[in-house]
């Protein structure tokens, strides 16, 4: 058993202690035979009665089971025993503590043997000195020694030790293991964390070199999909910008096309019916020219100038905004010279007049009749388009911010049209701003460069 060396270890000192506090009791109990009143003693006066007295009296008798008292002859002179004390023959004291050596060595120790009793007992012998260190006698001191319970209790003792020593290792390993898996804790919690979307968050780079490196791993991957997340966003974001601009780019074009195709049906003269087609057809072409535009560039907006005679331009927007007009009750005047060529790209130019007519028509026609001018202006280093209205007009703190992206005074509105068309003139090189127009409303002032300009 691995705990058998250290009880016997254990045994071997409880015997040596007994031992060193047999030979003590065994020298208190010489020293109270010889004390008293009288400088002689009662082993000088021979009495056995009184010595027998006194041996009874002695107080260490109680952790005693034999005492004896012996002359320097070897006879006993006094003797008493505990009621259940076990006792050694007189023929086994003195052969193992001889009279002579004991009083010439001053002490010595019986070894442990059976006893009268069959129990298993030591003692130890000591003389007895006068005042002036003669010996008197000798005086013995026996007790029963039980190793069997010595060496369950030692047992018990290296038992409890090695169950103590258990516990406290189980705790440190616990800590141990606790304190070496609480990165990997952290680690993998950040790790769930992230993977649900925290891409912002980060763990400590601490701790042995491996757990230092799968932080870092860890953090790694983290940046990565922060970016990623970020690049998804801002592309997600330029898809939707797109998307909107395209459903306002197409929404007016299919409006007008529902509007032709009616009129078409319903129209019996075959000139006109054929006027309506053809207008049908051209709106057709601005769907696609517009579908075209944003699948070739997804930047900045890109321009391809021809020359054109904006007096052509002037008409068609006329063509598509009259019915509206009509079906609204607002009187639409165009007013333009017999010619006017510049070098711009006419199908935005056009889309950028269309979107401004067709607003003019729709708020002149919040209150029919309504009033709409479109007039084109010639100049020497510019061409104005001017489109004026009777509708409610622009509040002055709201004329700068109609412009922006998104931005929408009206119900319903995307806040797309105007912000198209203020890029359009303004990639031309010209402008476009908003007044109080003469007839009440609002009026838009948009101007084109004579000369190629473009930003």
């Amino acid at each position: 058993m691995t705990w058998l060396p250290m009880i016997q270890y254990a045994e071997e000192r409880e015997v040596q202690a007994l031992s060193r506090r047999l030979v003590l009791m065994a020298r208190l109990g010489g020293q109270q035979l010889i004390g008293g009143d009288s400088p002689a003693s009662v082993l000088e006066l021979g009495s056995a009665s009184q010595v027998q007295a006194r041996l009874d009296e002695l107080p260490t008798l109680s952790g005693l089971d034999q005492a004896l008292v012996l002359t320097t002859s070897g006879s006993i002179l006094a003797s008493a025993t505990s009621v259940s004390g076990p006792e050694l023959a007189l023929a086994e004291v003195l052969s193992a503590c001889p009279v002579e050596r004991v009083l010439s060595e001053e002490s010595a120790l019986i070894a442990p043997q059976i006893g009268l009793s069959g129990a298993t007992v030591q003692g130890a012998c000591t003389p007895v000195l006068d005042s002036s260190s003669q010996a008197l006698g000798m005086f013995v001191a026996i007790k029963k020694v039980d190793y069997g319970e010595i060496l369950a209790a030692q047992k018990r003792r290296a038992s409890n030790q090695l169950l103590l020593l258990g516990a406290l290792s189980g705790l440190l390993v616990m800590f141990a293991i606790r304190l070496l898996l609480s990165p990997i804790q952290e680690i993998s919690t950040a790790a769930a964390r992230i993977a649900q979307g925290e891409h912002s968050l980060r763990v400590r780079e601490t701790g042995p070199e491996e757990l230092s490196q799968l932080a870092r791993a860890v953090n790694s991957l983290a940046s990565y999909l922060e970016r990623r997340e970020d690049e998804i966003g801002s592309r997600m974001a330029v898809v939707r910008q797109l998307a909107s601009v395209v459903a306002h780019e197409v929404r007016n074009p299919l409006q007008s096309l529902s509007l032709l195709c009616t009129l078409a049906r319903t129209e019996e003269d075959p000139p006109k019916r054929e006027k309506l087609l053809i207008s049908v057809e051209e709106e057709i072409q601005v769907l696609e020219s517009v579908v075209q535009r944003f699948l070739r560039s997804s930047g900045p907006l890109q321009i391809s100038r021809t020359e054109v005679n904006l007096i052509k331009i002037i008409g068609q927007v006329d063509n598509i905004s009259r019915p509206r007009a009509d079906k609204a009750g607002v009187s639409l005047l165009i007013q333009a010279p017999g010619s006017c060529t510049m070098q711009v790209d006419g199908s935005l130019v056009r889309r950028a007049a269309e979107n401004l007519v067709l607003n003019a028509i729709e708020f002149a026609g919040m209150n029919p009749p309504g009033q709409v001018t479109v007039s084109l202006i010639p100049r020497e280093k510019q061409t104005l388009l001017i489109v004026d209205d009777d509708g409610p007009g622009v509040p002055r703190h709201e004329r700068e911010r109609i412009f922006e992206q998104y931005y929408s005074s009206k119900p319903g509105g995307t806040g797309l049209g105007l912000s198209l068309v203020k890029r359009v003139f303004d990639t031309h090189g010209g402008y476009i701003r908003c007044e109080e127009s003469p007839l009440g409303g609002a009026r838009f002032i948009a101007a084109l460069p004579s000369r190629r300009e473009e930003r």
